[in-house]
């Protein structure tokens, strides 16, 4: 993930983060909303008296991405946090309000059904250093809502390889129904896949004789026979079902 550089910080930078930490605090304890504006606005203008002296300071940008998410600008937010990773990519801080940010745009869009925007803000989150190293298990279940959302879609290859990476989170041993469901997932995206293939050409040879879906054949045989092996599960039938008929 990268290790958040540690410089020391010149003394003037250093006196008017005070300041901006001393405003923050007053627009907190103020009742009145004109008295919470003003010092909101003295801060940002603190904030912005630092990056005067130093452009790449990534905690000013980050002071100023707090200052508009209190005063509800969005865009304000995240192209501060942007500016605070363009500034030092691993400012941990900026990474991990940015996950949180993506992931709420990711709820908010499978609440609407919107499966493809969900994805979208999902790979968002994967691409952040931060997500794997610090947040390990919301990792692995973004790679396994991936990898279900990706199969939903008929996108196998991509639906089966952020399936692939979520088993491999895990340790022998710590394997659990949702890691035999995914191996199942796989099974069947491939079995699907490659009868569709063969519907669709109108071949007749049987599916273990085709060269071509010959990787497509050991995944279906691999990841079936994993699943009926595996504890009983709901869904453990089926795959016996679909594995005679590969057979």
């Amino acid at each position: 993930a990268g290790q958040e550089v540690q410089k020391e910080v010149p003394k003037k930078i250093k006196k008017l983060m005070d300041k901006v930490l001393k405003s923050l605090e007053k627009a907190t304890k103020a009742e009145k909303p004109e008295k919470k504006d003003k010092y909101y606005a003295e801060a940002a203008k603190l904030c912005n008296d630092v990056l005067a002296i130093d452009s790449k300071f990534a905690p000013a940008y980050f002071m100023l991405s707090g200052i508009s998410m209190k005063k509800k600008d969005m865009k304000g937010y995240v192209d501060n946090l942007h500016k605070a990773l363009e500034a030092d990519p691993t400012y941990e801080k900026a990474q991990l309000q940015l996950i949180k940010f993506y992931d709420a745009q990711a709820r908010g869009f499978l609440q609407k059904k919107d499966v493809k925007k969900a994805i979208e803000f999902q790979e968002k989150m994967l691409a952040i250093p931060a997500l794997k190293a610090k947040i390990p298990q919301k990792y692995a279940m973004t790679l396994y809502s991936l990898g279900y959302f990706y199969s939903t879609l008929k996108d196998i290859k991509k639906g089966n390889d952020y399936l692939k990476k979520y088993m491999g989170t895990f340790k022998a041993g710590t394997e659990t129904a949702q890691y035999h469901f995914s191996v199942y997932m796989i099974g069947m995206n491939s079995y699907n896949t490659m009868v569709a293939e063969i519907e669709a050409k109108g071949l007749k040879t049987k599916i273990k004789e085709l060269n071509a879906y010959a990787a497509s054949c050991s995944d279906v045989e691999k990841y079936l026979v994993q699943t009926i092996k595996a504890p009983a599960q709901k869904w453990t039938e089926d795959a016996f079902y679909n594995l005679g008929i590969y057979y």
